[in-house]
């Protein structure tokens, strides 16, 4: 891990089912356990576009009011949901964790959305359903399904060059998927220098990537491989003179489900082995490092149908299972035995009366660990009504947990075995507003939200001024989350237009004497709003996103805060048999502006694709 790049980590860390072939009988559906439907139903979830995207980072960042947290336009990216860090929102592919046990975060930067078939965003507590990290929210992420093929190439600003291709073919007993992604940016973008007053071009934020997902599926069992490389340069803080620093990083994962049908349920069985490695190398400091990190995890599951309804959709269900998980990590920095195993038992069940749905679910984690084991329980209900007319009003009520990372409790003169976990209380009450009249589809949302969080982890220099971990920070939010979609599905131009908003009033409540008391969170934008319009008549299409991001404060008093930022992105495409070509511009009206402070974006840049097959 760059030591360098540290701090900022430490800081930042304050179920879909498979599109069915036409010709396989019966597809496995690889979601989370516990989250049917109706369950979801109970909470807040957006779907996460990735057309157009380049990661999930960017999908993120453009489609929805999360708050994308990127060390420039190739670094690190993270995200914070209604105010928590990035350690504390769960990444799910395909049901099962995909989290570094070491970091306790993920690169959503070296995710490439044309590997994904779809992603949806479940916010508010998920410990019930995913245990550690699930503070925030959980990211579910579904590997490509379906039949045909197709890719693309695109070229573009500031030395930009993307490939990708998948393709998908099926019988009645076996589906096979593939898709790749290459990519290749130099970074150099010109930028105002904040210390000579002048322009200067970023320097050592060059990237290269490269990915491969495959799944294949029988009517009962799926199996997944994914395999990623990246290298890259680590551009210092702006102003300040190019290190030649790098990372490498590497990926390999494999995970599998079957699920057995039975009398009156199913009986699922999960498990996946993942690996990464990541290498940095900083010649002026004379380092090389380089840190591996090992999770085996498995889960059990029984689930029984209690009743149907109109066409044999389930009224009641309920479900049992058990999981289990051991990571390890190694690294020069690390405690030799950075080790970590736990075990966990959940369990759920969804009930349909009427108008009314109701969904408990309850989940005990056990960490086995030096000096003793460590235990959370995260309970959850959510209740929904129906009340007529489009409308339906939600509500729920859970306890989230998430437990020390293997940086936490085994950094090399640093880390505490003995700390605790960060423990949350969260509730929320929405409404939902869905109609479909003729050609026109409406849909609406509004949610207000409150959490309290309390031993979260911080990194603080002891007396001796090196930086270790303690389990300092209260923090209380509250906030509320809006957005609508209109789309006309006609004959001409299909126009659709969406926008969001989220206002989050996110503060410190630690210590009623320091200057931070009641102050809003690092890096926590108190408002984030984005819009978006789409026409597409006939073989053309055309796009426009806007994108306003408030103030973020750089400094836990409020005494240093970064400008709001405002962005605008626009694209258009022509559709010609097969192929397709595509022009996008991405911050249209230049803006320059920096998310995180001494890392600026870029301004306006343009991008050309040319794309074949399926999109």
């Amino acid at each position: 891990m760059p030591l360098r790049y540290l701090p900022l980590l430490l800081l930042a860390a304050t179920p879909v089912a498979a599109q069915r072939p036409d010709t396989l009988a019966e597809t496995v559906v690889t979601a989370r356990h516990g989250l049917s439907e109706a369950t979801l139903g109970t909470a807040s979830v957006a779907v996460v576009p990735m057309d157009g995207a380049v990661s999930v980072a960017d999908a993120l960042g453009r489609g929805t009011t999360v708050f994308v947290r990127p060390l420039g336009l190739t670094g690190l990216a993270s995200m914070s949901v209604r105010g928590t860090g990035s350690s504390q929102t769960a990444v799910l592919l395909d049901g099962l964790r995909l989290t570094d046990p070491q970091l306790g975060q993920l690169d959503l930067r070296l995710l490439p959305a044309a590997l994904l078939g779809g992603a949806r965003l479940v916010s508010g507590s998920g410990s019930a359903f995913d245990g550690s990290d699930a503070m925030g929210g959980t990211l579910l992420l579904a590997s490509r399904t379906g039949i045909g093929g197709g890719g693309a190439v695109e070229a573009g600003s500031f030395g930009t060059f993307r490939a990708d291709a998948h393709g998908g073919v099926s019988s009645r007993r076996f589906a096979v998927n593939a898709a790749a992604s290459a990519e290749s940016v130099r970074g150099d973008f010109p930028y105002p220098d904040p210390v000579y007053q002048t322009t200067a071009r970023r320097e050592g934020a060059d990237l290269r990537l490269a990915a491969l997902l495959v799944r294949a599926t029988t009517p009962r069992t799926a199996l997944g491989l994914w395999l990623a490389a990246a290298d890259r340069g680590l551009a210092p803080s702006a102003g300040t003179p190019a290190t030649d620093e790098r990372q490498t990083d590497g990926l390999a994962r494999v995970w599998t489900a079957h699920t057995r049908p039975t009398r009156n349920g199913s009986l699922r069985l999960a498990g996946y082995a993942h690996a990464s490695r990541l290498r940095y190398v900083h010649p002026g400091l004379s380092i090389d490092d380089t840190g591996r990190t090992q999770t085996l995890g498995g889960e059990v599951e029984r689930t029984w149908v209690l009743s149907r309804g109109w066409e044999e959709e389930p009224l009641a269900e309920a479900g049992l299972g058990v999981a289990a998980s051991t990571a390890r990590a190694t690294h020069p920095s690390l405690a030799d035995d950075a080790r970590e195993h736990a075990l966990a038992a959940f369990a759920h069940a969804t009930q349909q009366r009427g108008r009314w749905t109701l969904a408990p679910a309850l989940r005990l984690d056990v960490y086995l660990r030096e000096p003793k084991p460590m235990a959370a329980t995260s309970p959850r209900l959510g209740l929904r009504y129906a009340i007529g007319g489009g409308f339906a009003a939600r509500t729920s009520v859970a306890a989230a947990f998430r437990a020390p990372t293997l940086n936490d409790r085994f950094w090399n003169g640093a880390g505490r075995p003995d700390l605790r976990s960060e423990r949350a209380r969260m509730a929320e009450l929405g409404v939902t507003f869905d109609r479909r009249t003729g050609v026109e589809t409406w849909h609406g949302e509004a949610t207000a939200f409150a959490h309290a969080i309390r031993d979260q982890i911080v990194w603080t220099p002891d007396v001796t001024g090196r930086f270790r971990p303690e389990n300092i920070l209260r923090t209380r939010t509250v906030g509320i989350e809006a957005g609508g979609r209109w789309a006309l599905r006609d004959d001409f131009g299909r126009p659709e237009v969406d926008a969001s908003l989220a206002v989050t009033h996110a503060v410190d409540r630690s210590d009623s004497s320091s200057p931070t008391y009641g102050r809003q969170l690092r890096y926590v934008p108190r408002v984030v709003a984005r819009a978006g319009a789409r026409v597409s008549p006939g073989r053309f299409a055309f796009d426009l996103n806007a994108r306003y991001v408030g103030t973020r404060f750089a400094t836990a008093d409020e005494s240093q805060a970064l400008a709001p930022a405002l962005t605008v992105d626009a694209a258009a495409s022509v559709r010609s048999g097969r192929l397709r070509l595509g022009l996008r511009l991405d911050n249209l009206l230049n803006a320059r502006y920096h998310l995180l402070d001494g890392y600026p974006m870029p301004g306006r840049a343009i991008y050309i694709r040319l794309g074949f097959g399926a999109p």
